[in-house]
């Protein structure tokens, strides 16, 4: 179980312990409360930030900053739908909708249902 308000990288890479975190990593936004703020970073093996990501949360709209120079997706776990979405597109999966942002540092902004 993850908490509310939780912004969680997951990797792509289940067979090494040291590989390029930050490339092709989900950034999994767990039930973001109105007034909610959730932020991650995602690290090289050398310890420097490669990708840093915030994101708030004002009545139905979700707002996520995000500083970085390798692709990743964001997954807002167990929504199906959004009202609208810009600065990224986006797919219906199983766990919830997956952002894929048009640029790799900006914003993307969520109207909920």
């Amino acid at each position: 179980m993850v908490r509310p308000n939780t912004l969680l990288a997951v990797g792509n890479d289940i067979r090494n312990v040291v590989y390029d975190y930050a490339k092709d990593v989900t950034l999994h936004l767990v039930q973001l409360e109105d007034g909610g703020v959730a932020e991650c970073t995602v690290y090289t093996a050398n310890g420097s930030a490669d990708l840093t990501a915030e994101a708030t949360r004002t009545g139905n709209t979700v707002t996520i900053q995000t500083k970085g120079h390798k692709p990743f997706t964001v997954l807002l776990r167990n929504l199906s739908e959004a009202a609208s979405v810009s600065g990224a597109s986006v797919v219906s999966t199983p766990k919830g909708l997956q952002l894929t942002p048009h640029v790799l540092s900006g914003t993307i902004t969520v109207q909920l249902k």
